[in-house]
Order: C-alpha cells, then structure tokens, then sequence
C-alpha cells in the first residue's frame, strides 16, 4: 500500500486532516515514503488519528480543566485549528477564575492569537501554529 493510502486511510479519508498530517511531516522529513522503517512510519500514523474520535465539541471542555499538561491542549488544539480558537475566546469567560488578572491575560492571549491567524492562513506562515495554540 502506498504512503498516501496509508495517511488517508488512518484519518478516514478526512482530506483537511491528511493534508494538515502532510504538512506537519513536512517540517521534519522531505519524503513521505513508507521505506525500510514501517515502526516509525506507522507511529507517525498512530500518533496523527490519536484524536480522530474527538471533535471540538469533545475537548472544548478539557482545555479549562486546571491542571492539564501544555502537550494535551496543544493536541486537542489541532482537532479543529481554525474552530478550537473560536470556540474558547466564546466560552472563556465562563470558566472558573480566581482573579480578573486570569480574566486580562485570556483576553490578551486570544487578541494576540488574533492577529496570527491571517499571517497563518493568508500568507501561509504555519511555523506561527504553535504560537496561535499558545
């Protein structure tokens, strides 16, 4: 089986979401060929469907558990990047605080997530990705 077909078959021929896998393979190899090691081309598989079952309604909720490791909300971010940033600057204000400071940086942080979002999509800048999950 082709490299592709695998790609596509591990994200049930979501085509947004074998593209975004491509392009996040992209940053580290210039291939995507299966090769001698099928473990690690599986792997980058396993990892990429890891969140296949979930959809923005299901981990908008985890991302205002206090507590939660920086690693799993920059996953549960690319469920939906374009839809996750949206969906927490509507509901941030409902989640609980303890001071309005919490409340100023929210607020701060999704103004700066803001203005990346153009330069991501508009001019292709996807190294700015990870700062937009922030």
């Amino acid at each position: 089986m082709l490299a592709i077909e695998k790609v596509l078959n591990s994200v049930n021929c979501d085509l947004r979401q074998a593209l975004n896998v491509m392009q996040m393979w992209r940053r580290t190899s210039n291939t995507l060929e299966i090769g001698d090691d099928t473990q690690a081309f599986n792997k980058r598989l396993e990892s990429a469907q890891k969140n296949i079952d979930q959809g923005p309604f299901d981990v908008l909720p985890k991302f205002f558990q206090r507590g939660l490791p920086s690693a799993s909300k920059f996953d549960m971010y690319y469920v939906d990047a374009s839809l996750i940033p949206l969906m927490i600057q509507d509901n941030y204000l409902t989640a609980r605080v303890d001071s309005i400071e919490q409340v100023s940086r929210a607020a701060d942080s999704i103004s700066d997530a803001a203005l990346l979002e153009p330069l991501i999509h508009m001019h292709q800048m996807w190294e700015l990705s990870n700062a937009h999950a922030l």
